[in-house]
């Protein structure tokens, strides 16, 4: 009884940071913040529908085989460079000689010189390491399976929903913005991709502010469909808005809005 007498003087005293205090005392402490930051995609419509994109959030980007999900997250960065944002790579799937070939003009970027797989906490310190260099604010990373060893997984989709928590809380703790590419189960082609298609769905769905999806349209020269592209915005948190599309095309080796 004692025991508990003591542990209730010292919550009652207790000063440190993380003690509780009423709404009030954090607004007027929150006020004398900097604001965090925000980007904006360049898309106009998607403009209309995100809102730009904010710290701290983690934006999930998911879509079908070749769909252009790698080159939307290019475009981005060639966007956000436009504005002066730095952003930090993590390219699993190619080569780097690759993947800086494939933009049409090299936007100011940074990416590790060698790259570790399966090693999230390797992946946090090099976010760190970038954002105190070269003071980066965004992170794309493609994709997620490559952040575990899928040999190793005892239950997949718990440790891939870590995963998807960790960086997250990355995303909060590091003040970022974190783009993350997931592929989808199988889906038809030309078919529209629904968020429940995404592999890991538990948790994909759970954890991202944002989740935009990809798929190609199946061409239709009758109908003027050609290398035509769709994107979701399946869902945003902070603006509400769900199942919205868009029509992307390829052109100058980026991705436009039609």
């Amino acid at each position: 009884m004692s025991n508990i007498v003591e542990l209730e003087e010292e919550l009652v005293t207790y000063k440190g940071d993380d003690r509780v205090i009423p709404f009030s005392e954090m607004k007027e402490e929150l006020g004398k913040q900097p604001k965090g930051f925000i980007v904006h995609s360049y898309f106009n419509q998607l403009e209309g529908l995100v809102e730009g994109f904010c710290e701290g959030e983690l934006i999930l980007v998911s879509g079908t085989p070749k769909s252009g999900k790698s080159l939307f997250l290019q475009t981005l960065t060639s966007h956000f460079a436009e504005q002066g944002e730095k952003v930090v790579w993590f390219s699993y799937e190619v080569p780097p000689r690759q993947f800086l070939d494939s933009f049409p003009d090299l936007p100011k970027g940074y990416m590790p010189r060698q790259i570790q797989q399966a090693n999230i906490w390797w992946l946090e310190k090099k976010v760190w390491e970038a954002k105190l260099k070269y003071d980066t604010n965004i992170v794309m990373i493609d994709h997620i399976h490559y952040l575990v060893d899928m040999s190793k997984l005892r239950n997949a989709s718990l440790e891939i929903g870590a995963i998807y928590r960790k960086l997250k809380l990355m995303a909060i703790k590091h003040k970022l913005i974190i783009f993350l590419i997931s592929h989808l189960k199988k889906v038809e082609h030309g078919q529209e991709p629904q968020g429940e298609d995404i592999r890991d769905t538990n948790f994909a769905l759970g954890e991202p502010d944002t989740i935009l999806i990809l798929w190609r349209l199946l061409d239709n020269p009758g109908e003027g469909i050609e290398n035509e592209a769709r994107l979701k915005v399946d869902r945003t948190r902070r603006t509400g808005v769900l199942q919205k599309k868009i029509s992307l095309k390829k052109k100058g080796g980026y991705l436009e809005e039609l």
